[in-house]
Parts: C-alpha cells; sequence; structure tokens
C-alpha cells in the first residue's frame, strides 16, 4: 500500500484512513499534493495533516469529491463489514474508468473475500496476492455491475435500535452500536451498585463514549456534569 502511495506521486488519490492507519503514515517519507487522506479517526486526522493539506475527519463522507474524478483509491480494510462495503461502492463512485482501488488486508480480516466482491463490482478479473500474513489487489474500475454492488447497510444512517426497551438512534461504524456488549453491561450494574449506598459522583467522565451507553443507561446517578468524548467521527447518538 505504501509502496503504491509514492508511486503514484501526483496522480489524483484518495486514501481511506482508519484506526489501523496510524502507524502507516508515520512510515511515509514524503507530502503529497494530490492526496486526499479521508479518517474518521480524529487521532490519525490529525497525523495525516503532516502528509497532505486535503485531509478531512468525518464519518467517511466523500461526498465533496467528484464523481469519476480520481485515480487512485487506498484502503486497508476495516473490521466492520457494513464500513468496508460503503467505502467499496465509494470509491466506485470517485474513480474514473480505469482508475485502481488498492486493496490490502490479513485474511483472517476478510481481505479475500472484500477483493472478490471489488472486483465483482468493478467488472474487473484481480485476484488477491499473498505477501506474507497480508493479501493485496489491484482492482481496475471498468462498468459497474451495479447487481453485484456491496451492501453497507445504508451505513451513513442513523437507525432505531432497540436495547433494553429503550429506543436509540445509532449507526454502523461504532464498536457495538446494535446490541450492549458483555463489558459495558457489567461495568453499569457495578457503577450502579457501588453508589446505592453513596452520594453521587459530582461528574461523570466518558471516555471512548460510542454511541454513550454507559452514560445514558447509568443516568439514575444524579450527576451534575456528564462528558462524553470519543476519536470516532461516528460516535453520535440519541435517546428516544
Amino acid at each position: 500500500l505504501l509502496n503504491t502511495i509514492q508511486q503514484a506521486g501526483d496522480c489524483q488519490g484518495l486514501w481511506f484512513a482508519d484506526e489501523n492507519t496510524l502507524p502507516l503514515l508515520r512510515t511515509l517519507l514524503e507530502n503529497f499534493n494530490n492526496l486526499v487522506i479521508i479518517s474518521n479517526r480524529f487521532d490519525v486526522a490529525e497525523a495525516a495533516k503532516s502528509r497532505s493539506r486535503q485531509v478531512l475527519f468525518n464519518d467517511f463522507d466523500a461526498s465533496t469529491i467528484e464523481s469519476n474524478s480520481l485515480d487512485y483509491v487506498f484502503y486497508r480494510v476495516s473490521k466492520e463489514k457494513p464500513l468496508v462495503n460503503h467505502l467499496l461502492k465509494t470509491a466506485g463512485r470517485v474513480l474514473k474508468p480505469g482508475g485502481t482501488l488498492v486493496l490490502c488486508g490479513e485474511k483472517n480480516e476478510g481481505i479475500k473475500t472484500v477483493i472478490d466482491k471489488a472486483a465483482s463490482y468493478f467488472s474487473d478479473t484481480a485476484k488477491a496476492i499473498k505477501q506474507g500474513n497480508f493479501y493485496y489487489a489491484f482492482v481496475e474500475r471498468q462498468t459497474l455491475n451495479d447487481s453485484a454492488a456491496p451492501n453497507d447497510s445504508d451505513y451513513p444512517i442513523l437507525r432505531s435500535v432497540s436495547l433494553n426497551g429503550v429506543e436509540w438512534l445509532c449507526k454502523p461504524g461504532i464498536f457495538g452500536w446494535n446490541k450492549i456488549d458483555e463489558g459495558s453491561a457489567l461495568l453499569v450494574e457495578q457503577v450502579l451498585g457501588f453508589y446505592q449506598q453513596l452520594p453521587p459522583p459530582e461528574c461523570l467522565l466518558d471516555l471512548g463514549c460510542g454511541y454513550g451507553y454507559l452514560t445514558l443507561a447509568s443516568s439514575a446517578l444524579q450527576v451534575q456534569t456528564r462528558v462524553l468524548t470519543d476519536n470516532n467521527a461516528a460516535a453520535r447518538s440519541e435517546e428516544r
């Protein structure tokens, strides 16, 4: 991935940079004038500013990039399948006919399936190439095959999720967005039990808040100040 970015030089390119990207950014030695970097992680976006003047921090929203305008899209695949599919569809829109999507990832991340899916969508014959524990591919964007368009579960759209009888507005892109993970459930239980016989704290700080489950589930505590923070641009939700 890094070699291709450097070889692409002044070509018009886009790099989807998620949490896996920080070590790669630190490895790059050059600055790139025509490389747009989009990241949903604040720390990654800040680090990317040393490599490109075109850095966007958002929930992988490439709507400001013209269709059929780019020579390359670079992507080291993410963990969450709706996000992967969203970015494959975005790459299909922004790449010129004949433009190249450069994909890489580990076998246990489903990279071979992602490559096959991109090739089918792009009407290309690209196959995965093995390098150590990684696989990579150069998928050329031909005619988009709408019947093979990846299902991104309407990735950008907030939707209603019922958790413990409470309706939340949330979306893919956040850890455990449509469930209550066991660790969070245990933590809320312990916190509420701990403060049954004690005055509530004056302040609650929720680090890495995700969709805010811990804070909202502990609303029985009469806390004066609640602060929620996360470095993920998708970390936003509402309770109905």
